[in-house]
């Protein structure tokens, strides 16, 4: 007689928690027959049951598909929002399917790690976006926005829109200009500028504040945007002009409109860089050019000329865009921002009436002493030594305690607040709440972009910069808080 075989106890197998089977559904073995064992779903809608010793069905873990088709989505898609879209989630759920038991297994853990680094390196190679904060990119070789920014927004151009006539291009925005910037036409996105020195002009009987973007860049960062407002907004009674050299600017998201219509003091032009340059002792300088070639520099060349050359004609202040106005200044003239410590005047930050002999003298410094490839000599160079040669003495530390007739040497806690190498006190978090009662000379800060370009600022943080933002950019201050997380 023979005796069937004692039945095993029962067990059970669980889904693989990234399995495309729900997560509290349960694989057990059935005990039907004790001659065949199967592998079940409990579901009675879904019920499938496989004999013993045939490989249960393999489900590709979710996270790894949607990794897998962000990647493949680099190749076959034209808009790296719906990239990103695709790596944000999969990158976090891959981050959870790491840390399950799945990974025990040696060689998954070296196909995950081998795709993640194929993944970087083709993103690098084709100079793709490496990090997104939410809209605002930032690129691993310029400080340019991504032109895709805008596509998923309401006020995408229309194909029916009919473009204005063609703006001619110059023979210096070739120069400073990217290809792509020099073929985008004016529209409803795009807004064609009023030209500076030919389209509209200063009066020098009004208290001119001049800020510049000379590197062809239609779509200023926020940071750019803030300190123009800012400037505006603690300064009603002067008048506020940001000049472009690029042919168009975005207004994609509206923010130029909100803020002229904020602000009856400030205006946003083009620049006749030929017409302005004309008959002035830098004319020479910017017409032969070779302030654009074998030099790093060519837009920081272009603006270090061309704010003497605006000074002289019309008068005024003129600031870098990575300052910030803090308080109203239009009661200072005649000065130029001077570091006590380095001994240095920076013409970063600097007011000379029209005709000035200051500004005059700075233009003629240039013309003499121009180099395309050594910033220090065209900027803080050429007004330290026009200063030590107006004022007659070398140790400008003496002309700053006795001043002189031709300049005013304003310190650095009124016009720039800190050295350039405490930079980074103004990005620490929790620093700024009481920005105003500990900084009462404080008139203008200088965040120096060159160095803090690539350090994000959160919008919240209470960092100094912060604090200063929101109550002094207002406008600003909210639409890059509607788009992004961070400055």
């Amino acid at each position: 007689m023979t005796t069937e075989p004692t039945p095993p106890p029962p067990f059970y197998l669980y889904p693989h928690p990234f399995s495309l089977i729900p997560f509290e559904s349960t694989w057990y073995v059935s005990q039907e027959s004790l001659a065949t064992v199967h592998v079940c779903h409990p579901c009675h809608i879904v019920r499938r049951c496989h004999p013993a010793g045939v490989p249960i069905p393999f489900y590709p873990p979710l996270p790894l598909l949607l990794f897998l088709s962000s990647s493949l989505s680099l190749f076959f898609s034209s808009s790296p929002l719906l990239v990103l879209l695709f790596s944000q989630y999969s990158f976090s759920l891959l981050f959870l399917f790491l840390l399950s038991r799945w990974l025990g297994k040696p060689r998954c853990l070296v196909i995950c790690l081998f795709l993640v680094l194929v993944a970087i390196v083709i993103m690098h190679k084709h100079k793709r976006v490496i990090i997104k904060i939410k809209n605002q990119y930032i690129y691993n070789d310029t400080e340019y926005y991504n032109a895709a920014e805008y596509e998923d927004e309401e006020y995408e151009d229309s194909n029916d829109v009919k473009p204005e006539v063609e703006i001619p291009v110059e023979w210096w925005q070739k120069e400073l200009c990217r290809p792509d910037v020099l073929n985008l036409k004016p529209s409803t996105t795009y807004l064609r500028l009023p030209m500076l020195g030919s389209d509209i002009v200063p009066s020098q009987n009004d208290y001119n504040i001049f800020l510049g973007e000379t590197a062809c860049n239609p779509r200023p960062l926020y940071r750019a945007w803030c300190s123009v407002e800012s400037y505006a907004h603690e300064n009603p009674l002067a008048k506020v002009w940001f000049h472009t050299t690029s042919p168009v600017i975005d207004n994609g998201d509206g923010l130029i409109t909100n803020l002229e219509e904020a602000y009856e003091n400030l205006k946003v032009v083009g620049t006749d860089l030929t017409k302005i340059f004309n008959g002035t002792p830098c004319e020479k300088i910017f017409m032969a050019g070779k302030w654009a070639h074998n030099t790093p520099w060519p837009a920081n060349n272009v603006s270090n000329l061309l704010r003497n050359v605006l000074l002289w004609l019309w008068g005024g202040l003129n600031s870098d865009t990575d300052c910030i106005c803090v308080r109203n200044l239009t009661h200072i003239r005649n000065m130029v921002s001077y570091d006590e410590e380095g001994k240095v005047a920076n013409n970063a930050i600097m007011h000379f009436d029209a005709g000035h002999q200051f500004a005059f003298e700075l233009m003629a410094y240039l013309k003499k002493n121009f180099k395309i490839a050594t910033w220090k000599v065209n900027g803080p160079g050429a007004a330290t030594e026009v200063a030590k040669k107006l004022c007659k003495n070398k140790d400008l530390n003496e002309v700053y305690l006795h001043q002189c007739d031709s300049v005013e040497l304003r310190p650095l806690r009124e016009m720039q607040l800190l050295r350039w190498p405490l930079w980074k006190k103004f990005f620490h978090d929790d620093k700024g709440e009481h920005f105003s009662k500990n900084h009462p000379d404080a008139y203008i800060v200088h965040l120096y972009n060159k160095l803090s370009k690539k350090t994000p600022i959160k919008i919240g943080s209470k960092g100094i910069y912060d604090a200063i933002a929101k109550e002094h950019c207002p406008i600003t201050y909210d639409a890059a808080k509607r788009r992004s997380y961070f400055f």
